[in-house]
């Protein structure tokens, strides 16, 4: 099994915590560098833009989209848990629905967590300003 991937993310982001169950459920242990919300240098350093998750595979290419990653991690022992089943899309679905009325819930609270996310008071004005529009 191939565990030399690295993944880029944020704890607070619903995207990255269904690539952090795949990892799991595939039994996949990554190297795990979690950003600070303010930090848009890294990921544009290496990813090209200010967006996670990404990961960086075992040959050094690097992939992002959540759903990308999901479908190379579910496809990486050639035996796939998700991909002939479609779930995907039910994800996503649901996501949709449940995003609305989450927001309301999370947002709010978020920054009161101690998380890497928010270590720094330029990461918690980041978010402030991102999500107060």
């Amino acid at each position: 099994m191939q565990d030399n991937i690295t993944l880029y993310d944020y704890n607070h982001c619903p995207y990255c915590v269904r690539v952090h169950m795949l990892f799991k459920r595939k039994n996949i242990t990554p190297k795990i560098i979690t950003l600070a919300y303010d930090d848009a240098k890294t990921p544009t350093e290496i990813y090209g833009k200010k967006t996670l998750p990404f990961i960086i595979k075992s040959d050094n290419s690097i992939l992002g989209e959540s759903l990308d990653i999901i479908n190379y991690l579910d496809n990486i022992d050639n035996n796939s848990i998700l991909s002939d089943k479609n779930l995907t899309e039910e994800i996503n679905s649901a996501l949709r629905e449940l995003r609305p009325n989450a927001n309301k819930l999370y947002k709010p609270r978020m920054m009161q967590t101690d998380i890497a996310d928010f270590s720094t008071q330029g990461a918690k004005d980041y978010y402030e300003n991102k999500f107060s529009k």
